[in-house]
């Protein structure tokens, strides 16, 4: 297949396969994806599995593919590290997050200095600085979109999420 070829060369890797995965359990499930825990290469992931069907929904998983692939490399946005962009299955791979803000206060009993509070503003600010740097408007912006990674010297990385690109939009 010509379109496999090509996705295997691209920057993300466009063709991963499923056995190349590991899927181990299901994350949160909405009426435009399922994200599921997993493996890829070692790595622990989040994987995004879109319910495509109808154009529409094709549209749109480009649209957050590209959007994602845009952004790569800054350090508050989640990565694609893979991607399946064939039928049947159109999945984003992205490393998982350790927790929400949301979950880390509500559930874990977090109450974060105020320095803590200003790092996480400042890092969130800078993501949503590069969002719209490249023409696009977050619409879904809340604790539980807000992703953190794990425990980077005492301190909490805020990186934006799968959920918080998916509701943004061209300007």
């Amino acid at each position: 297949m010509q379109a496999t070829a090509i996705g295997a060369t691209a920057t993300i890797p466009l063709s991963v396969q499923l056995d190349e995965l590991s899927l181990l359990g299901e994350l949160a499930s909405g009426t435009e994806a399922t994200v599921l825990y997993g493996s890829f290469c070692g790595q622990d992931v989040a994987v995004k599995r879109f319910k495509i069907s109808q154009s529409d929904d094709l549209i749109r998983f480009r649209r957050e593919l590209s959007i994602l692939a845009s952004l790569a490399g800054h350090p508050n946005i989640v990565p694609v590290v893979a991607a399946r962009a064939l039928p049947p299955d159109y999945l984003l791979v992205m490393p998982l997050a350790a927790t929400t803000v949301h979950a880390k206060l509500y559930q874990m009993g977090w109450r974060p200095s105020t320095v803590e509070l200003l790092q996480l503003s400042l890092q969130a600010a800078e993501a949503l600085t590069a969002v719209h740097a490249a023409g696009l408007v977050h619409r879904d912006l809340k604790p539980s979109n807000m992703l953190l990674t794990g425990d980077f010297c005492g301190k909490q990385q805020f990186v934006a999420g799968i959920s918080s690109l998916w509701w943004a939009t061209a300007v």
